[in-house]
């Protein structure tokens, strides 16, 4: 009878989980999927948020994680691997059943600064042509930035409607002083690389999530040894 009680005690609880425990299956199952330079983002990113690593997963609040994230060094950039960070962990707890919806994905940050651009090199440029060519689609998305000028917003607000192929050009990007989206052309030289994305979007030029995207750029600097420049110099 003490036996059955026991094992009812047990059975009828449920595990404690916590963040450090969902970290640990973070580490097995995605870092090694990622970039060298991504993970040591993400180590950083995981220390600042140690306040948080032993507590139950159900009794984190937003503003818990908001405030840590507000107080961390750093403005925009360090702030956002903090939450995407938070938010992949909670998103193995959900798969798991073990909260029903991702806090972290309501996480406020920084405005994204406008920095002054510093565009690759020449050599660069053929890195990461090279890298296109060996058959990472991916980086057709770098060189599509590179040679339109467009930044990572103004490339995810490009409507497949509004790509043009025929007469080479694409309207949309951010709005310009005059109220209306601009004409953004298409150079011969990245056509077929444009051609092939539309044919394999359904809504938008570019459909992955943002943070993949960020995920998939610090792989291609990783592959082409080029300078660790973000996505907004191309």
């Amino acid at each position: 009878m003490d036996y059955l009680n026991i094992l009812s005690g047990v059975t009828g609880r449920q595990k404690r989980v916590t963040l450090a425990d969902l970290h640990k299956i973070w580490e097995e199952k995605q870092a090694p999927k990622l970039s060298k330079s991504k993970i040591t983002y993400y180590r950083t990113a995981w220390r600042r948020l140690e306040l948080l690593h032993e507590r139950d997963i159900k009794g984190i609040n937003l503003d818990d994680m908001q405030d840590i994230v507000d107080n961390a060094p750093g403005e925009y950039y360090p702030k956002r691997d903090m939450k995407v960070l938070l938010s992949q962990l909670y998103q193995i707890a959900l798969k798991r059943e073990q909260i029903d919806r991702n806090r972290a994905e309501f996480i406020d940050l920084p405005d994204c600064p406008k920095s002054k651009k510093d565009g690759f090199s020449r050599e660069e440029r053929a890195a990461i042509w090279k890298d296109y060519e060996a058959g990472h689609a991916f980086t057709g998305y770098v060189l599509i930035m590179i040679y339109t000028g467009m930044r990572v917003g103004e490339l995810y607000k490009i409507q497949k409607s509004n790509v043009f192929l025929d007469k080479q050009y694409m309207i949309g990007g951010i709005k310009s002083d005059a109220g209306i989206d601009r004409v953004i052309p298409i150079a011969d030289k990245i056509l077929p690389i444009v051609q092939e994305k539309y044919n394999n979007c359904a809504d938008r030029l570019i459909e992955m999530r943002q943070e993949d995207f960020y995920d998939q750029y610090a792989e291609m600097i990783d592959r082409t040894k080029i300078r660790g420049l973000n996505p907004h110099c191309c």
